[in-house]
């Protein structure tokens, strides 16, 4: 019986160094995701920063092509190149100068 019973209290010993060890890791784990999860916070933060900074670029690189497309159309080119200097100096034109739509 006393062989029975200590051996019982080595398995016991035994599950019990087991579970401080899986505890252990569960702890190592708990923080390694902790990290990550961290890092991966910021790098969202910073990647949805730099979305918004080439959304307003390109808005902006929008607007001067529009701009640009509408000087060039204003002077009578339509893309051309030539300047005829008919036209007037607004950027708001939507008529048809020599047989050019405004875009």
């Amino acid at each position: 019986v006393e062989d029975i019973v200590a051996s019982f209290h080595k398995e016991l010993r035994y599950q019990r160094e087991m579970l401080e060890n899986m505890k252990l890791s569960v702890t190592h784990l708990r923080s390694q995701v902790g990290e990550e999860a961290e890092q991966t916070l910021n790098l969202s933060t910073k990647l949805q920063s730099e979305l918004n900074s080439i959304r307003m670029e390109a808005s902006e690189d929008h607007q001067d092509l529009k701009l640009l497309q509408q000087t060039i159309f204003t002077l009578g080119g339509c893309g051309a190149g030539a300047v005829s200097g008919s036209g007037s100096a607004s950027a708001s034109a939507s008529t048809s100068i020599g047989g050019c739509t405004s875009v």
